[in-house]
């Protein structure tokens, strides 16, 4: 019987301990994938990233998944209503009561809007716009999402969206002042507004706001109100900015952080824009969560290929494609380019196919496949079948390399012979490639440096593995980018968290928001 009680004492402590052991692993694996899901886990950062001035002991600051960031965006990637506010106007109560707890009144002006928009359709420049339309859907997120965000300091009371001088000044300027008028004057010492000034915010790009320092308001008897209320309160300017301003372009004297900017620098704010998501099926894509280099130490090298049978069925004994970023004719009469075209085409023995889309004739390169300027679906289904995306060394800095990444489009960066400064744009900006941006916060195997004199396929694809310092992560992006060459196999899409709705979202509500009572000195 004695025996019988301990065999029964040992078996239960056994299976208490599997239990426990069962239990233990169960709750590693779920840290685990929570730690390795490369989507966004918050949307604010944790408190030591946020501004000094936000209270530490505030609890509203709470996590928000990440679908319930990005999915709203990308599930209604083109539909219109993604570009509206839910609810422009608080009922009066509402409104005035937000304003008095710290709540913000917000104007988002871009006078330029239509004229980048159609410049951009024709092969125009399309980065100012992105960060533009990024901020935008930024701030309509957070004000048709106010649940999520209990902090009155980072609530949004009213969203204004102008697009041009009459329109903000017979309309917009007069609702927003109605509605000021009816809160008590109690609400309006706490708010810190009055009937002149009504906004604590106002977002312009750069070019809108050359135009308003260039008198663009000068309008009668209103002339005076913009140029009076920029000199006593230009602290709650942010300008959209897509090259940056250091202190020496620092012209208005404004705090360098008032610059919301695509690419982090020493001095002005971080924004980033929105990547759009090149794949519906979340198995074709993956998220990045950190600026660095792409670290393939932990990862298979067969994780980074689709494995799509439908997808892999389109590409099946098809020739590797190769798509070239440069929209307008200029950029293909460098003899350089031109050359490296002609040798790139001949090393493969023609086995590959080139595509650009230029709006013009490429009469001189007759062995390149020229598909026109193409509207945004058809840009992405292109570089969705692209297997390599060529830099011409111009344009610089623009999105195209990032979108072409999130396709699974290896970016072939072109390096520059001497490193090239924008004096006209920011004279403290220095770029030894087209994009290092692109190579800084990704690197190989999606980012592939080299010199347009190259002429071995060898050198031209291989050669910057040379210096990486690690023979494993080398061994293993060289065998990525030889199954690419040799298998046509297609990479996945990789998007970097920091540019996804997710992440600007995050960078207005832990940083821009915030610090707004700071750089104004209250």
């Amino acid at each position: 019987m004695r025996k019988l009680t301990i065999f029964s004492f040992l078996s239960l402590f056994l299976l208490v301990n599997i239990c426990f052991i069962l239990y233990i692993k169960k709750t590693t694996r779920e840290i685990q994938s929570l730690d390795s899901t490369i989507t966004p886990t918050t949307i604010i950062d944790n408190v030591n990233s946020l501004n000094s001035n936000v209270d530490k002991t505030d609890n509203t600051h709470q996590i928000i998944e990440p679908s319930e960031i990005n999915k709203s965006l990308y599930h209604n990637n083109n539909n219109n209503e993604n570009n509206n506010l839910n609810n422009n106007n608080l009922n009066e109560n509402n409104f005035c009561n937000c304003i008095e707890n710290g709540g913000k009144t917000i104007l988002l002006f871009n006078k330029h809007y239509q004229i980048t928009l159609q410049n951009a359709k024709k092969g125009g420049p399309f980065g100012e716009l992105a960060v533009y339309l990024s901020v935008l859907k930024g701030l309509q997120y957070i004000y048709n999402n106010q649940n999520f965000n209990q902090n009155f300091k980072n609530k949004i009371c009213h969203l204004d969206i102008s697009y041009s001088e009459s329109e903000l000044k017979e309309k917009t300027l007069i609702n927003l002042q109605n509605k000021i008028k009816k809160c008590t004057l109690q609400q309006l010492q706490k708010s810190n507004l009055s009937e002149q000034n009504i906004y604590h915010l106002l977002f312009i790009e750069t070019y809108s706001f050359q135009d308003l320092l260039n008198n663009i308001f000068n309008i009668k008897d209103n002339s005076h109100i913009w140029h009076d209320h920029f000199s006593k309160f230009k602290c709650r300017y942010r300008i959209l900015d897509f090259w940056g301003t250091p202190e020496s372009q620092n012209h208005e004297k404004l705090n360098l952080k008032q610059y919301l900017i695509p690419y982090p620098n020493k001095y002005n704010q971080f924004i980033g824009y929105i990547v759009d998501k090149c794949f519906e099926n979340e198995n074709l894509f993956f998220y990045k969560k950190n600026l660095n280099k792409l670290n393939l130490e932990n990862y298979f090298v067969e994780n980074y290929f689709i494995e799509d049978k439908n997808l892999n069925k389109n590409l099946e004994n098809k020739k590797l494609e190769f798509l070239i970023w440069g929209k307008e004719l200029k950029y293909f009469h460098n003899q350089k380019v031109i050359n490296f075209l002609k040798n790139l085409n001949s090393k493969f023995n023609n086995e590959i196919t080139i595509y650009a889309t230029v709006k013009d004739n490429l009469d001189h390169l007759p062995f390149i496949k020229n598909l026109g300027v193409l509207n945004k679906e058809n840009w992405l289904k292109s570089l969705q079948k692209a297997h390599f995306v060529i830099g011409l060394g111009d344009p610089v800095i623009g999105p195209t390399a990032f979108d072409a990444i999130s396709c699974g489009a290896i970016f072939l960066n072109p390096i520059f012979d001497q490193p090239r400064t924008l004096y006209g744009m920011n004279k403290e900006l220095t770029l030894s490639n087209q994009h290092p941006y692109a190579e800084e916060f990704i690197g190989l195997p999606y980012v592939i440096p080299f010199r347009f004199e190259m002429n071995s396929l060898d050198e031209i694809f291989f050669s910057s593995f040379r210096n990486s310092g690690n023979d494993d992560e080398e061994k293993k992006k060289k065998a990525v980018l030889k199954e690419v060459l040799e298998g046509k196999r297609k990479l996945k899409g990789l998007i970097l968290e920091d540019y996804t709705l997710g992440g600007v979202v995050k960078r207005l509500l832990g940083e821009v928001l915030p610090m707004s009572e700071r750089i104004c000195g209250k």
